[in-house]
């Protein structure tokens, strides 16, 4: 009995060392994708004099065919011109994801004007670039994460700053990066 007391005793001890080992999970950053006006990035999205209450629909971004990474970090940087804004104002950002046949909203594949509020409902909002100074033709930059599965999507912002954007091209813009799992 005391020789199988030992035996179990000396099993348990050993078990610790005998557990799987731990692996970390890494964030491998892709390629980043720059929606901004004609010229300035990778894909069109008008930045250029877009007065408050108003927006833009990039166009349609194809991610490629097969397995393609889900989450996506977000960074946009806007510059407003000197009337109109107040700190806590925002420009917000939104996602409208596509099957290739039918894009969330409708709202077509082109870089296009959004008039509505409307415009808006049914596309994945993915975060505000809060105004934190007055300052005429400061950037203001913001970022966050946002799933996107689909292999099509384009970006949206609405203008809800007081003011108009900077008319100068390539100042306001976002950038979209793939942010790959990999595990070690």
């Amino acid at each position: 009995m005391y020789r199988w007391l030992t035996r179990g005793l000396s099993l348990l001890l050993l078990l610790p060392t005998l557990s799987w080992a731990v692996s970390a999970q890494y964030v491998n950053p892709g390629t980043p994708i720059k929606f901004a006006d004609s010229g300035q990035g990778d894909i069109i999205m008008t930045t250029n004099a877009i007065v408050t209450a108003n927006g833009r629909i990039s166009a349609r971004k194809d991610k490629g065919a097969g397995a393609q990474p889900g989450w996506y970090e977000w960074r946009c940087t806007f510059r407003c011109q000197a009337t109109g804004m107040a700190v806590g104002n925002t420009i917000d950002i939104y996602v409208a994801r596509s099957d290739g046949v039918n894009e969330d909203g409708e709202v077509g594949t082109a870089d296009a004007a959004l008039t509505s509020t409307n415009s808006l409902l049914n596309l994945k909002f993915a975060g505000s670039v809060v105004l934190d100074k007055i300052t005429a033709n400061t950037d203001i930059t913001a970022s966050g994460d946002v799933y996107i599965p689909t292999r099509y999507f384009s970006v949206a912002y609405w203008n809800t700053s007081g003011a108009t954007l900077q008319n100068t091209a390539g100042v306001s813009f976002c950038v979209f990066t793939p942010m790959n799992p990999e595990q070690q």
